[in-house]
């Protein structure tokens, strides 16, 4: 029988929850599901599940924090993070895959994208020791240490900080001095299945950053025009060896059922129905004051749940009247929100 995975839900968003856990418990999953950040570490911390996944706009804690927090803690450190997010800006994505998640997928998804990377990041949890050179041996070339256990660079005895990519990025370089790596390879050792999600920019910027934070010995790691990076040869002495335990992974082999049961599929649409039922009275009442930053904010937070479901209408409508808050446009708000409440008042709304 293929192992079963524990797998941690940490989201404040109802339907965006519920729909979650139906995805990995049709993949056989064990889920935990936790509505706020505070209570997600603990739980993270006292049972060590194999993978989680994460929303950013949690109402006690940047989910970032969360994270960052996750990966600083000897404990928590190899539980996977799989960020699933509204905040879609390249910037967002790019910083949370370089410092603290291992995946990144944006509001709305896809349940059978939400499936497949769930499954690739499990993979990857489970080949994770095949490849544990990269956090086994602590490294000493002339004055610069390099130790895993401790997640620590130092040079000349100041410790220079940096980000777990960064830290990742600078141990394979220093691991083989002389041999030569390309973009592809670091991304495909660093980010495993989710490499795609990594760029040759991404690359790029975090050697810069390693470079700068290294300052005297930044000549360490050479560029290959045309090529990619390699560490300078240079008398290298391993100092010790740690090991970190690791849980048992695999892909379970079952099927995902990408439409939820009649039973669930009739609770998550009351769930949406009451959701739409209160979005509709804060922007009525947020109309009137002509709160522009609320509406913006109030849009923003129920628009995932609506393309999750497939009601685009809702969730195209949704979309322009967080637009149009942004840009300061009254009239096309209420226009929208006209249009908006038209739909919501049928008897079912359509999907599209």
């Amino acid at each position: 029988m293929k192992d079963r995975h524990s797998i941690l839900i940490i989201e404040d968003e109802p339907i965006a929850r519920e729909i979650a856990a139906a995805v990995l418990e049709d993949k056989g999953h064990r889920v935990v599901k936790i509505e706020n950040g505070k209570s997600g570490i603990l739980y993270a911390i006292e049972f060590i599940p194999d993978l989680i996944l994460l929303d950013l706009g949690l109402p006690d804690m940047d989910g970032a924090e969360i994270a960052k927090t996750l990966k600083r803690n000897q404990r928590t450190e190899n539980i996977m993070i799989l960020v699933l997010s509204s905040r879609d800006d390249d910037k967002d994505v790019i910083a949370g895959l370089e410092d603290y998640a291992d995946d990144y997928i944006t509001k709305p998804y896809k349940e059978e994208m939400l499936a497949a990377r769930v499954a690739a990041l499990l993979r990857r949890k489970n080949t994770f020791v095949k490849s544990t050179f990269i956090k086994h041996t602590s490294l000493k070339i002339d004055e610069l240490v390099i130790d895993p256990a401790a997640h620590q660079v130092e040079y000349r005895s100041k410790i220079i900080a940096l980000s777990r990519t960064e830290f990742d990025i600078l141990y394979i370089l220093a691991s083989r001095p002389g041999m030569i790596y390309t973009r592809e390879q670091i991304t495909s050792i660093t980010k495993g299945d989710t490499a795609g999600t990594f760029t040759d920019r991404a690359v790029d910027m975090s050697i810069s950053r390693i470079r700068t934070k290294l300052q005297d010995a930044r000549d360490y790691i050479e560029t290959v025009r045309g090529t990619g990076y390699r560490f300078k040869k240079n008398t290298m002495k391993p100092i010790r060896a740690s090991t970190t335990g690791h849980g048992k992974g695999g892909d379970t082999g079952n099927q995902v059922n990408t439409e939820p049961s009649t039973s669930r599929r009739a609770t998550l649409e009351q769930m949406f129905q009451d959701e739409m039922n209160v979005m509709e009275n804060t922007l009525s009442s947020l109309l009137s004051a002509g709160s522009f930053e609320e509406i913006a904010k109030t849009a923003h937070k129920h628009k995932s749940s609506s393309g999750m479901l497939g009601y685009d209408k809702v969730y195209e409508i949704l979309v322009t009247i967080e637009q149009s808050a942004a840009d300061g446009d009254l009239n096309k708000i209420r226009k929208q929100f006209d249009k908006l409440k038209q739909i919501l008042h049928r008897t079912s709304p359509p999907r599209t």
